[in-house]
């Protein structure tokens, strides 16, 4: 999936999707990257996260 159908996702919801964080089976994060090529593919894992930024 790209970041740009994740952002998408996000943006349905009023928030902003900024990056994501890499875990392992663990869900231990291992890698943090911020501001991805909306273009990329890659398949998120199941403990992998999105960072977000919303409002309350």
């Amino acid at each position: 999936m790209s970041f740009a159908t994740v952002s998408e996702g996000a943006n349905v919801r009023g928030e902003t999707a900024i990056g994501y964080v890499e875990a392992d089976a663990t869900g231990r994060p291992v890698n943090v990257k911020l501001n991805p090529d909306l273009a990329s593919s890659r398949e998120y894992g199941a403990t992998d996260r999105v960072v977000i930024l919303a409002t309350r």
